[in-house]
């Protein structure tokens, strides 16, 4: 019994410390909260990639496949994922035909930018839109942690310390557009003060209002060109399409995922557009428009003919190609996947006549599924490179559907499966890389 009393008694000495210790900071204090805040980072790291970066693989394969070399598109392949090198971290790889590393870099984002903020380091480097130079510098975005200019030993050139995020579209002069968007809080009264032009949002503590920007960024970082989405949708009497579809007051209201420019070289084959008019892309208003980024004229939208989809680019002949997510509530992997409406898509429009068309899948069993994410590429030789994001896969096809080549990223030991961001096919070689100040093949 004496035994039992003095257990119990200790217990409440410690228990009775542990609360003065807390109370009046007094050690071990500091090294507890510091132990604690180690490892609810770690929980918020780890839970952050394993929900939304890895995925129940739903192909039985990885690696590389050709079916046929001769039909492939000549190049090499960028692609932006997590990497089991690199320790499941964010990086950037650039692969042969064989799938072969034969450069790569590193997107730490702690290494990439020592003095980020901290909430920074908990989000990681997450890359979302890329751009390859022919030196191998690469210019990527880490979502919404701004801009990265890298040399192809990975130093950093210039960072844009602004809140960027998804896809990266060079002009014929060499600048860049960039999705970026700023938070208006009901906590600030300037914010609110911003807002009341743009009736009916309603910003509250917990959930700001995010503004989609459009930027025009230089070849040096420099922001050229900084356009509010809404003070664009408001402008040209859009604004209704956030009550119609969205129904989102606060919190991402657009969604803003992808600009393409229109080239001079091609603008004569658009009847409705000029050379430099941009067309943007809004997920959560199914939304594409065109617009003059000079004026804020929006000359042309549609909502009716893709869900949730991602990626338009000007490809010619007076079309618009569209990465069609087709969301229909089905799972990643499984027989849900796609089941609805028969997967992703990739379709085109043609503005000036209203005609659209399906450019992939054109026949039963070529079901791909992505539903988010996704990347479309017209190549030179009339083939499409897709990336099928939440899948971890990169694939081309023929201009009639047929399947050329195919990479999936390699699985975890749960057989779960790093989703891919962006892949890119570029007309350099090898040859080209090995000349590169730094060459850090496989």
């Amino acid at each position: 019994m004496e035994h039992v009393i003095r257990l119990l008694s200790i217990a409440f000495l410690a228990f009775l410390y542990g609360f003065v210790a807390q109370r009046f900071q007094l050690f071990p204090y500091e090294q507890v909260n510091a132990a604690l805040t180690q490892a609810t980072t770690r929980f918020q790291e780890e839970n952050v990639f394993k929900s939304h970066y890895l995925k129940a693989a739903p192909y039985d394969r990885y690696g590389t496949r050709i079916l046929s070399a001769s039909d492939s598109q000549p190049g090499l392949t960028l692609i932006t994922s997590y990497w089991e090198d690199m320790g499941w971290n964010a990086g950037i790889k650039l692969i042969d035909s064989e799938g072969r590393v034969v450069h790569r870099w590193r997107t730490d984002v702690i290494e990439l930018w020592p003095d980020a903020p901290d909430w920074v380091k908990v989000v990681g480097g997450y890359v979302h839109g890329s751009h390859l130079f022919d030196n191998g510098d690469v210019l990527f975005n880490i979502e919404h942690t701004g801009l990265f200019m890298i040399d192809s030993c990975g130093a950093v050139k210039w960072h844009l310390d602004h809140p960027t995020h998804h896809s990266i579209a060079r002009d014929s002069d060499g600048n860049f557009w960039v999705p970026g968007n700023v938070k208006l809080s009901r906590s600030e009264p300037q914010d609110m003060k911003y807002l009341r032009q743009y009736p009916g949002l309603t910003p509250t503590a917990k959930s700001p209002v995010y503004e989609d920007r459009l930027l025009k960024v230089s070849p040096e970082g420099k922001v050229l060109a900084d356009i509010s989405l809404l003070k664009v949708l408001y402008d040209n009497n859009l604004q209704r399409y956030i009550v119609k579809i969205s129904k989102r007051r606060n919190g991402d209201l657009l969604h803003l995922n992808d600009i393409d420019v229109l080239d001079a070289s091609m603008a004569a084959q658009y009847p409705l557009f000029a050379a430099g008019d941009i067309v943007v892309s809004l997920r959560h208003l199914h939304m594409i428009f065109v617009m003059d980024p000079l004026t804020g004229v929006v000359k042309w939208h549609a909502t009716d003919s893709w869900i949730e989809q991602h990626d338009p680019d000007f490809s010619g002949d007076g079309w618009i190609t569209v990465f069609d997510n087709n969301n229909d509530f089905g799972g990643h992997s499984g027989p849900r996947r796609g089941e609805m409406l028969g997967g992703s898509r990739v379709v085109a429009v043609q503005p000036d006549t209203g005609k659209m068309k399906v450019n992939y899948p054109q026949k039963d069993g070529e079901l791909f599924y992505t539903k988010t994410g996704g990347k479309q590429q017209q190549l030179e030789n009339g083939n499409l490179l897709l990336t099928e994001a939440k899948a971890g896969r990169v694939f081309e096809v023929t201009a009639t559907g047929e399947l050329v080549w195919e990479w999936i990223n390699k699985p975890n030991d749960k057989n779960q499966v790093a989703e891919v961001m962006e892949g890119t096919r570029y007309a350099i070689s090898p040859d080209q890389v090995a000349s590169w100040p730094c060459h850090i093949p496989q």
